[in-house]
C-alpha cells in the first residue's frame, strides 16, 4: 500500500489561493462514446410522452400523428435514434475540457483548503434546491424522486465538491502559467450566455463586488479549452457492461416518470400546457 504524502497549502495573497502544476505539457485523455441503444430510445421517447402529458406506453401511431406530426412511431424511433447518435459525437466533443481538466487536477502541487471545497458544495447545493423549487417541491421530495437518502446525497456532494474544487484549482494554475487573459466580450462564448444575459451577469457581479471572480471562473474555462485543444485524445465506444449499467439507469428514471405522469393525472389543479423541451421529429 502506497504512503498517501501530505500536500502543501497553497500560497494565499488577498482573498485568492494561488497553485501550481507539476507538469504543463499536454494531457492525455480517453473520451467514451456512448453507443446509442434500444434503452436510449426508449428513454427518449418517455420523456416526450411525459412532456405532453402521458406514458411512452400509450403512444402509438395514432399519438404521434396526432400530437408531433411523425407518420408512425417507427419513424418517431428512428429519428430519435440519428437525434441520439449526433447529440453522443456533440457530447465526445463536449466532455474534452472537463477531462483535460480533471487530468490537471492530478498534477496539483498543493492541496484545495476545506474552505474552498466548502465554497463549491454550497454552490452545488444551492443549485440543487433551486431545482427542487422549479419542481414546486421542497429538497427531501427531490431527492426521494432521485431514489437517494440525505446521507448518500451528502457523501456525493462532498465528493463532486472535492473534485470541482480540485479541477478549478488546477485551471487557475494552468492559466497563470499560460498568461491567458478574458475580457469582458469574451463571456458570452465562455459562459455560454446570450449577449444581453453576460452583461446582466457582469452588472450583477460588479454591484455584488464579485467581478474578478466572475472573470477567473471565465479564465478557468477558457484554461480548459485551451488544455483540451491540445490534449491527446483517444476515442472508445462504451462496453457492454457500460450500456448496461446505463440502461438500468434509463430503466429507473423511466419509473419515476411514469409515477410522476401517473400523480399529475390524478392531481386535480391545472396542468401546465404541454410543450415539447427536448426531442423533435426532424427529417
Amino acid at each position: 500500500m502506497a504512503i498517501e504524502i501530505n500536500k502543501p497549502e497553497p500560497l494565499k495573497i488577498g482573498t485568492h489561493y494561488h497553485y501550481t502544476l507539476s507538469s504543463y505539457e499536454p494531457v492525455s485523455i480517453t473520451i467514451t462514446v456512448p453507443t446509442v441503444t434500444d434503452a436510449d430510445v426508449e428513454f427518449a421517447l418517455e420523456s416526450i410522452a411525459h412532456e405532453h402529458g402521458t406514458t411512452g406506453d400509450k403512444v402509438d401511431d395514432a399519438w404521434v400523428q396526432e400530437n408531433l406530426g411523425a407518420p408512425s412511431l417507427d419513424a418517431l424511433k428512428k429519428s430519435l435514434h440519428s437525434q441520439l447518435e449526433h447529440m453522443n459525437s456533440q457530447y465526445a466533443e463536449e466532455s474534452k475540457a472537463p477531462l483535460a481538466a480533471r487530468e490537471l487536477a492530478l498534477r496539483l502541487n498543493q492541496s484545495v483548503p476545506v474552505d474552498e471545497i466548502a465554497k463549491y458544495r454550497n454552490q452545488l447545493q444551492q443549485s440543487m434546491a433551486f431545482e427542487a423549487a422549479q419542481q414546486g417541491i421542497d429538497l427531501s421530495h427531490y431527492l426521494a424522486q432521485l431514489g437517494v437518502n440525505q446521507a448518500s446525497m451528502d457523501a456525493m456532494l462532498d465528493d463532486r465538491a472535492a473534485q470541482t474544487a480540485g479541477e478549478q484549482a488546477a485551471l487557475s494554475a494552468y492559466a497563470e502559467e499560460k498568461k491567458l487573459k478574458v475580457v469582458e466580450d469574451e463571456l458570452p462564448r465562455l459562459l455560454q450566455l446570450t449577449k444581453e444575459d453576460a452583461e446582466k451577469v457582469v452588472e450583477q457581479a460588479r454591484g455584488l463586488g464579485q467581478l474578478d471572480d466572475l472573470m477567473s471562473d471565465a479564465r478557468n474555462v477558457k484554461a480548459a479549452n485551451v488544455a483540451a485543444s491540445e490534449a491527446t485524445c483517444t476515442y472508445a465506444h462504451e462496453t457492454p457492461e457500460e450500456a448496461k449499467v446505463r440502461s438500468e439507469q434509463y430503466h429507473a428514471m423511466l419509473e419515476m416518470m411514469r409515477q410522476q405522469a401517473q400523480a399529475d393525472e390524478s392531481d386535480e389543479g391545472d396542468k401546465p400546457s404541454p410543450e415539447d423541451k427536448g426531442f423533435k421529429l426532424v427529417d
